[in-house]
């Protein structure tokens, strides 16, 4: 048969293009990986069966909760969470469900994640929404929803405020997904990296194939239980897991539109802001920067972006100062906790015995700080790709903020006004620049009360956030 070279070429090119849209067709950062495929799944009997012993746990927690959020009750900023703990928590129980599934980092590599899936039992078949919350700054990789959900007991009520509130909501008519995070879980060969801190893209992707595997679990056991899931999908999460609630909603609104439709959103004391608010802090040019009680942010924002964007622009002998090269990065292994490291940072800075606050701009070297001052610089534009008002994942060149992109599903920003690690300026700000960008979906909710757990008062202001965040999404609830 003799060739026709013309043609060849012709069937060719239209191979090649054939492959090419079959490798996007989907917007995943890499079609080769399974992204949001359910790999395992496991079910923990935490109580052993004993309902008695149950209820008598989901009581305590309930009732410390309440104690807890006394003083936020004058300030109506809890009400409606309250009212609904009181009153819409019913005795079905919570079946707990440890899943890992197939993810990817942004640039497509594989990655084996975990997270936990908190499912309500009920003799009658029901439907119900699906709620992700996304869990706040943790350096300890192994205290993550997935370990925590399988063993409430065992866990400190600050390691775990969004995984008792996910078994109340649970109890309250909601499935729970609470995703643990790259680099978060047992370290393995599929999960072995550094914690992406802050960096919205590869948390937003871990979040939506967390979704993809959570609807996958309840379609594969539609016939075994009588849960189903209605279709909504709602976001919720404090700290960083306010910033990676609302990364999570970009990605889905710019990517997954036809896969999910987000129902409602609440980012709560998040810091969404970075170059605007949580960057000044880092050089020295806010109030707190000398005196910042929580000095573990900055080498974990640092390394987190180093797993990034690499060790030329934010390794250790690039941006810290001589005396913390070798220090930070071993106590940032994920296997210390935040008081260690702070205190490890404040010990180098002599500060007085028991003082565990530092100064940022100390722990940098002097031409790492004039890098993140130059907004040409790498180590800038790495803060600046992860603002969450940008629209295109941060990749805005236009001038004025003409890249601002507008939520489409209602959004209630919350927060604490005395923040005194994430300034409230952060939801402020944001929420300024999707108002000016014409969204009418945006509201900010600002509150001062905290339920006391400690002297920081960003630790104290997270159970009143989250009940309030909980009160207003419930509005929404078909």
């Amino acid at each position: 048969m003799k060739l026709n070279l013309k043609n060849s070429r012709k069937i060719l090119l239209s191979m090649a293009l054939s492959l090419t849209i079959a490798g996007c067709s989907n917007d995943d950062s890499d079609n080769t990986v399974d992204r949001g495929a359910l790999l395992a799944a496991e079910t923990p009997q935490i109580f052993s069966g004993d309902t008695v012993a149950a209820d008598v746990a989901f009581q305590s927690w309930i009732g410390d909760l309440l104690k807890l959020l006394a003083d936020c009750v004058s300030e109506g900023i809890v009400y409606d969470g309250m009212k609904l703990i009181i009153y819409q928590v019913n005795p079905r129980g919570v079946n707990p469900v440890i899943i890992t599934y197939e993810s990817a980092d942004k640039d497509g590599k594989r990655l084996k994640l975990t997270g936990a899936l908190l499912i309500p039992t009920t003799i009658l078949k029901q439907n119900f929404p699906l709620i992700s919350i996304q869990h706040g700054t943790q350096l300890q990789r192994l205290v993550v929803p997935s370990k925590i959900a399988a063993n409430p007991s065992g866990y400190g009520i600050q390691d775990a405020f969004e995984v008792y509130l996910g078994y109340i909501l649970a109890r309250a008519g909601y499935i729970v997904a609470l995703p643990d995070y790259p680099g978060m879980g047992d370290k393995t060969s599929d999960n072995p990296g550094f914690h992406p801190y802050v960096h919205g893209r590869s948390l937003a992707i871990s979040v939506v194939d967390m979704l993809r595997a959570s609807r996958s679990y309840l379609e594969k056991n539609k016939n075994n239980m009588n849960v189903s899931w209605n279709g909504q999908v709602f976001l919720m999460g404090y700290s960083e897991g306010g910033y990676v609630t609302l990364a999570a909603a970009r990605e889905i609104q710019q990517k997954h539109a036809k896969e999910f439709t987000v129902t409602a959103v609440a980012p709560l004391d998040g810091p969404h802001d970075l170059t605007g608010v949580m960057l000044p802090i880092m050089q020295g040019k806010a109030s707190n920067s000398y005196n910042f009680p929580a000095p573990y942010f900055l080498p974990y924002v640092i390394q987190g972006y180093e797993s990034v964007y690499g060790t030329d622009i934010y390794g250790p002998k690039v941006a810290y100062a001589d005396e913390y090269i070798e220090v930070i990065p071993s106590l940032m292994d994920g296997f210390h906790d935040s008081h260690t490291v702070g205190c490890k940072i404040a010990q180098i800075q002599k500060r007085a015995e028991g003082d565990c606050s530092a100064a940022l701009p100390s722990i940098l070297r002097d031409t790492f700080l004039n890098a993140l001052s130059d907004i040409n610089s790498a180590a800038f534009k790495g803060l600046r790709a992860n603002d969450l008002y940008l629209e295109d994942l941060g990749q805005c060149t236009k001038p004025n903020g003409l890249c601002v992109w507008i939520p489409e599903m209602p959004v209630r920003f919350v927060h604490n006004t005395k923040d005194d690690l994430v300034p409230f300026q952060n939801s402020q700000n944001t929420f300024d620049r999707f108002k000016t960008a014409g969204t009418t979906k945006t509201e900010l909710k600002q509150f001062q009360c905290q339920a006391p757990l400690g002297n920081i008062v960003h630790v104290n202001a997270a159970l009143p956030a989250l009940m309030a965040g909980y009160g207003w999404i419930d509005k929404f609830r078909k």
